[in-house]
């Protein structure tokens, strides 16, 4: 059986790859110019980062769980610490976007996904950044890889 703490790199790809994935077909079907290919490109948009999201609770769940069983040394703690601290504010930058956009949607300012430019660069960024410092965790310091 695989252990808990090893979980947390699985799911993370998948996160990493549907809501960059996601975020790039929403902006495209914003300001493509092709008209015909912006409602399809639209919903692959909605519908990738819909997965994006269940990807994200699942490795949130299985980083939290790694955080509490994996063995650290104090520097490599406080690196875990700001990696999850970045985690935290990548999920709270989707879920203010996915907020704000549906909440144009309802008010009838626009089509659903069309206002969400800012936040999804802004995902992208911070989703890049809290992977680079997961990444970190792994390779500098060694955490989570089996002895």
């Amino acid at each position: 059986m695989i252990a808990i703490p090893h979980w947390h790199p699985m799911f993370v790809h998948f996160t990493i790859g549907l809501l960059i994935g996601g975020a790039l077909f929403l902006l495209l079907s914003n300001h493509l110019a092709v008209e015909q290919w912006r409602l399809p490109l639209r919903h692959s948009g909605l519908l990738t980062l819909a997965l994006g999201f269940i990807a994200t609770i699942a490795t949130v769940i299985s980083g939290w769980v790694a955080f509490y069983t994996v063995e650290t040394t104090p520097e490599s703690y406080l690196a875990m610490k700001d990696h999850m601290t970045w985690a935290m504010l990548t999920l709270i930058t989707f879920f203010a976007g996915v907020l704000y956009g549906l909440y144009r949607y309802a008010a009838g300012r626009s089509s659903l996904g069309a206002p969400l430019s800012p936040f999804l660069i802004a995902l992208c960024i911070i989703l890049i950044v809290t992977a680079y410092k997961g990444g970190r965790l792994v390779f500098h310091f060694g955490l989570g890889i089996a002895q």
